[in-house]
């Protein structure tokens, strides 16, 4: 494979998170998703969804059977629409998939059920009707195991691979337009950012230097950001946005002495990160335009908080309640966002796909 040398300058750009805050702290009004555990391989994990409004929090563990190890999960069009990835089995026999839970209706459903795969990191794309996770199948002729990058679409049930390789791929996110996806190629120092339209198109480097690990690309609007080593002789994660070819790895948050990793966007400016900085994984909301930090104490413990994912309750609400002024004809103001299918109209598809009542 033909590699992207890039060098990057990280210690020009970086942002200590133990330096002082400065500015507006990021305000936060939505449901804020993660899921908190003492190591991977105890196999504890357990998901929240908190709301930082009324500041209450509901355990999705202790509303489902037959599903542990809850993590990575990802809200849909609107806040009661979810997906995460879980194990079944115990022992050796255990097996990761992945769900679709409502949380207005505590309805869960397997996404693939009886597929005899590995399927994780699941992830919807910006009309909530298709997602895209990892799937892992063992190669009999390698004697291996494969990874590469699937969708499946949820209207008609149907799944198909995106990337078909040797390489393992991991941590699908679909670009703003639902076009393309980006997703991590390789593993560790081998590793890097990728993107390929999940039709058949041509996969495009985005950031992989040499002995760098390069994982967990997110996406809001025109931003990318993902997760990288420091330097190749720091191995500390930091949160990077890309920026262009010219410029693929702009540092955002980085610090010598610890991980920031897990970015999820709030909005243009603001990112919800892990961090190590107290000697095990913590929420911390970060403005990326001054520096300004909260640590997320109400959600924050003695375990590892990671895989956060951010909704904005006001928008959807504002949006869906113009969306049904404009159908209904009491509103000529065609409401913001509400194109959710992206088909060029806003029609009562859209309405329905934001999940409005």
């Amino acid at each position: 494979m033909l590699k992207k040398i890039i060098t990057t300058a990280a210690a020009a750009f970086t942002v200590s998170l133990l330096t002082g805050a400065g500015g507006t702290q990021p305000a936060l009004t939505g449901k804020l998703m993660y899921h908190s555990y003492s190591s991977y391989e105890a196999r504890d994990s357990r998901l929240y969804v908190y709301d930082c409004k009324e500041k209450t929090s509901r355990c999705i563990n202790d509303e489902i059977t037959g599903v542990y190890d809850l993590m990575n999960g990802n809200f849909g069009c609107s806040p009661d629409d979810i997906v995460f990835m879980g194990l079944t089995g115990t022992g050796n026999n255990a097996d990761w998939n992945i769900y679709r839970y409502n949380l207005r209706f505590h309805t869960l459903a397997d996404l693939v059920p009886d597929s005899g795969l590995r399927e994780e990191d699941v992830k919807f794309s910006p009309d909530g009707c298709t997602v895209v996770y990892k799937q892992g199948r063992w190669d009999h002729i390698g004697s291996t195991m494969r990874y590469n990058i699937a969708a499946l679409d949820l209207i008609t049930g149907e799944s198909r691979l995106i990337t078909d390789d040797d390489d393992e791929e991991s941590m699908p996110y679909f670009t703003s337009d639902g076009q393309s996806v980006l997703y991590t190629k390789g593993t560790g120092a081998d590793s890097g950012i990728y993107m390929k339209n999940i039709y058949p198109g041509d996969e495009k480097c985005l950031y992989d230097p040499d002995d760098i690990c390069a994982y967990y690309p997110v996406v809001h609007n025109d931003r990318i950001c993902f997760t990288a080593w420091n330097r190749s002789d720091n191995h500390n994660d930091g949160i990077f946005r890309y920026i262009s070819e010219y410029l693929p790895a702009q540092a955002v948050i980085t610090d010598p002495g610890f991980n920031c990793s897990d970015a999820c966007f709030v909005d243009d400016t603001d990112i919800i990160i892990s961090s190590s900085q107290n000697g095990h994984y913590d929420l911390f909301a970060v403005n990326t335009d001054n520096d300004a930090k909260t640590e997320l104490c109400d959600v924050n413990s003695q375990l590892n908080e990671l895989g956060a994912d951010y909704f904005d309750c006001d928008k959807y609400y504002e949006t869906a309640e113009g969306m049904k002024n404009w159908l209904l004809g009491v509103s000529g103001q065609m409401p913001e966002g509400g194109d959710v299918d992206m088909d060029g109209k806003i029609t009562v598809r859209d309405y329905c796909l934001l999940g409005g009542q």
